[in-house]
């Protein structure tokens, strides 16, 4: 399900959540990632704002389990025009490198506290 009353979300750059004019304020904001199988070591869900990081999620997924799972979750305040992404990340396998996500195991979403 995809409520976009705001119009954060754009089809055209699925992967950011873009703060509109007049909109700016009190967000809570939270994420999910459930990495592919194979995945190995730690996980991380990484929320940044403008680029720069915010909040992490942390998942330790043990040799054999496959499949992990990260959520991180945070209150921040927006102004308009500030753009938000999402990333996972390992730290095993391949150090730091961008891992890839699950299908339908990921969400993003930033509601208004006001």
């Amino acid at each position: 399900m995809v409520v976009n009353d705001a119009a954060f979300w754009s089809a055209g750059a699925p992967t950011l959540l873009t703060v509109p004019a007049a909109v700016g304020g009190d967000y809570f904001v939270a994420a999910a990632a459930g990495s592919q199988t194979g995945f190995l070591g730690d996980g991380y869900v990484i929320l940044k704002k403008n680029g720069t990081e915010f909040a992490r999620g942390y998942v330790k997924t043990r040799s054999g389990s496959g499949l992990g799972t990260a959520l991180v979750a945070t209150f921040i305040r927006l102004a308009a025009g500030d753009v938000l992404t999402a990333v996972l990340s390992q730290v095993s396998n391949t150090p730091r490198a961008p891992s890839t996500i699950l299908g339908r195991t990921a969400w993003f979403r930033a509601a208004s506290m006001a």
